[in-house]
């Protein structure tokens, strides 16, 4: 009896042994789980969250191109370029040219601009224009988006070069108009709020993701005592088991 009782503790404590490291894998497991579940919704929010703040709160962009005399056939003077300084500036707010580059816009889908009315707003509220020596202007515009402030810069600026080249005749310097620089946008923004409303996002999409996680939780774990309970119901109603007991 004592060699027997002996063995079942030892055996006891073998089975709890067994018993703690079993849990101790799964909590292991479930904790991996429960980490890479975070880290994955994690990633989702904050990767959803940076694009609807694109669509909110886009970035501000410059947008440059650079225009100059062309002077390949002869060189010219200095009275000859402060003239194509001259008519190149007053060409800028021409009705004529503001009309031409409306329709352009119009034909490549930037609707919003399609009249001379607001292009001419636009390009006065955003465009600035220098000129670092005679027979150079530098044109920069200010737009959301890259791509559709490039796009704005390079429709006008190609409107602006065809109508000069077509008035080389009735000028008295005949210096052609060359776009040396094409319509070309700065990598970084000059003005971004998508990181604010990004983590604005990310905060609301966590606390969110917290609790849809603990209210599935809370509902699992009562399906869980439920069955639990039930089928410990049904053990004890069991026939079977009365029949045998009797």
């Amino acid at each position: 009896m004592l060699a027997r009782r002996r063995e079942l503790a030892e055996a006891a404590r073998t089975i709890a042994q067994a018993q703690r490291r079993q849990d101790r894998q799964r909590a292991g497991t479930k904790a991996g789980v429960l980490v890479l579940c975070a880290v994955g919704v994690l990633a989702i929010v904050s990767i959803m969250g940076w694009l609807i703040a694109g669509q909110f709160a886009p970035a501000t962009y410059v947008a440059r191109a650079v225009v100059e005399a062309d002077w390949r056939t002869r060189e010219l003077g200095e009275d000859e370029l402060a003239e194509w300084q001259r008519f190149h500036e007053s060409l800028l707010a021409d009705p004529g040219l503001l009309t031409t580059a409306a329709e352009r816009m119009e034909r490549r889908g930037i609707t919003s601009l399609g009249t001379p009315s607001r292009l001419k707003a636009r390009l006065g509220a955003d465009m600035n224009v220098t000129s670092p020596q005679p027979g150079t202007l530098v044109l920069e515009l200010q737009g959301i988006g890259a791509d559709r402030t490039r796009r704005v810069l390079d429709t006008f600026v190609t409107a602006f070069a065809s109508a000069a080249n077509a008035s080389i005749q009735r000028r008295t310097d005949g210096a052609g108009t060359l776009v040396t620089t094409p319509a070309q946008v700065a990598e970084e923004p000059i003005r971004d709020e998508r990181m604010l409303y990004a983590i604005l996002f990310l905060g609301g999409g966590v606390g969110l993701s917290v609790l849809g996680g603990a209210l599935l939780w809370r509902r699992l774990a009562r399906a869980k005592n439920r069955f639990e309970q039930d089928t410990l119901l049904a053990g004890v109603m069991d026939d079977g088991a009365w029949t045998d007991a009797a």
